[in-house]
């Protein structure tokens, strides 16, 4: 939420919609309450893609987005990113 309150004057209700629904979107549902230590390395990827998501960019830009994850976790990033791809 940090990007939205800083450069848009949305209202907090918006906010709090726009980032449920990049959360969704990412699928982390029911895991934005967990702090970074309590998440594996796949949804932390995941998360940084939510976070990346909310301002809806036209553009964005992954370095190694699968670096360091099991080829399982590996193959359904690079499906989520091939989906996003199609959506923006």
């Amino acid at each position: 939420a940090f990007p939205l309150r800083e450069h848009t004057r949305k209202k907090e209700s918006e906010i709090r919609r726009i980032v449920m629904e990049r959360i969704d979107i990412v699928g982390l549902l029911g895991a934005e309450g967990k702090l970074p230590g309590e998440i594996s390395g796949g949804m932390r990827k995941r998360a940084g893609l939510a976070r990346a998501l909310v301002l809806d960019p036209q553009i964005i830009l992954c370095d190694e987005p699968d670096s360091g994850l099991d080829p399982v976790r590996t193959a359904y990033l690079s499906q989520l990113l091939i989906d996003l791809n199609a959506q923006i």
